[in-house]
């Protein structure tokens, strides 16, 4: 129940921020035709939530590691943990869903890359977190883990800033191999 009320609310958030996106560019949104995202900020779409969703996130999470350290009733720690895992999915949907946007000839590819980076490091993260918490206590370790998360809010900036870019010179790299590759086909097709 909970990832359905979590599942719904990231739609209705993530189609509200593309509408807008797509207002302010002058694309008209028609749910029966693929839009093209030449003409659409797709990452700042996607991302636009992301600010507000990330802080909520992170300071239940820092709140969750105080909690735990004070040793006060379980109650806090585990309503923590409900609005920790609310958030993170939200923000684990805006970057699948902008992966496979911004691959659309390999969207299973992007996502197994995404899951198996996102694995590794909660797999490394898990490996430290008792030796963290070993040698700095309960609330400090959640303190580094929430400054840790906090540095890679740059990177969503630099998405939103730089992606069209990246995505265009992307979709260069593509169109100049699918062209090379055809070129021998074609060759072979007319001497037939």
């Amino acid at each position: 129940m909970v990832y359905q009320l979590d599942y719904n609310s990231d739609c209705k958030v993530m189609t509200r921020d593309y509408m807008l996106v797509a207002k302010a560019a002058g694309v008209e949104v028609d749910a029966s035709v693929v839009d093209d995202l030449s003409k659409l900020h797709i990452e700042l779409a996607r991302l636009r939530s992301f600010w507000w969703v990330a802080a909520i996130s992170l300071g239940c999470l820092l709140g969750y590691g105080w909690s735990l350290h004070a040793k006060i009733t379980m109650a806090v720690p585990l309503v923590l943990q409900f609005f920790i895992g609310f958030m993170i999915t939200g923000v684990f949907n805006m970057c699948m869903t902008l992966l496979v946007d911004v691959h659309p000839l390999a969207p299973a590819t992007s996502q197994a890359s995404l899951n198996i980076v996102r694995c590794s490091l909660a797999a490394g993260g898990i490996a430290v977190l008792q030796i963290l918490i070993d040698a700095v206590g309960v609330g400090w370790c959640f303190t580094v883990v929430t400054v840790i998360c906090l540095s890679t809010i740059p990177l969503v900036w630099a998405e939103i800033k730089w992606g069209p870019k990246w995505r265009e010179s992307r979709a260069t790299v593509e169109q100049k191999h699918s062209d090379e590759s055809q070129s021998p086909v074609m060759a072979d097709k007319t001497k037939a």
